[in-house]
């Protein structure tokens, strides 16, 4: 299962299924295309601050490579290296050039592909009544469960935990 983070401009439910193109999904953990071509995926994705310390990157990499006279396989170590970085930790650049567009948290999904997900969340949204900033609502007293939980605790017994109690019945 593959974890998503939803991103929107809005918190609001109903702007945010008004505005559904609005909203990305990124996913979370290791990014391939990230790996293996960053100039492109960075570009492709709208992470031109990325794209730009990418290429900055490498130009500084190259520089002190042949300043330091070291050899073309360091040179290419400290690439692949720099490529292993962004692909690790691609989407969250991803997450942090989202949020300086304004687009804030809205949810996490949980699924196996990133059509699933989407559908999960659009339909969690539409039977959702209140804005996703709002507090959950507080149950009025325990729930049943915890009543039970209470008595059971409250009652005698033999055992305490999992050993009987000295001088008990085994």
């Amino acid at each position: 299962m593959t974890t998503y983070t939803v991103h929107h401009p809005a918190k609001n439910p109903a702007e945010i299924i008004r505005h559904c193109e609005a909203t990305e999904f990124v996913k979370d953990g290791f990014c391939w295309p990230g790996l293996l071509m960053p100039p492109v995926w960075m570009l492709g994705r709208h992470l031109w601050l990325g794209s730009a310390g990418y290429v900055a990157t490498v130009i500084v990499l190259l520089v002190t490579a042949s300043v330091l006279a070291l050899s073309d396989q360091v040179y290419l170590l400290l690439v692949i290296l720099l490529n292993v970085v962004v692909g690790f930790e691609g989407n969250n650049f991803r997450r942090w050039t989202l949020r300086r567009h304004g687009l804030s948290d809205v949810g996490v999904v949980i699924e196996r592909r990133l059509i699933d997900a989407e559908r999960r969340f659009f339909q969690g949204l539409l039977e959702r009544k209140q804005p996703l900033d709002a507090p959950a609502p507080r149950p009025g007293g325990p729930s049943n469960q915890t009543i039970q939980i209470a008595s059971a605790l409250s009652e005698p017994d033999d055992m305490v935990g999992l050993f009987p109690a000295p001088g008990a019945k085994a």
